[in-house]
């Protein structure tokens, strides 16, 4: 898990993207998958993110290898 969040800490801080600065815009919706391009000034330097439905619940999906 460290391993994960790292190098989503590492797209996150190379795009520039905090806390309070950023932008989500949903792209598309493909069943339980919600796709969204993460973005703080450059939305060319998006980090993509997939929300997941599962259950009651729901799950974020990030990077490349999965």
């Amino acid at each position: 898990m460290n391993t994960q969040l790292t190098a989503l800490k590492t797209d996150m801080d190379s795009a520039e993207v905090t806390s309070s600065n950023f932008t989500m815009i949903e792209f598309e919706r493909g069943g339980p998958a919600h796709f969204y391009h993460v973005y703080a000034n450059q939305p060319d330097k998006s980090v993509d993110l997939t929300f997941m439905d599962v259950g009651k619940g729901s799950r974020i999906v990030f990077g490349y290898d999965y």
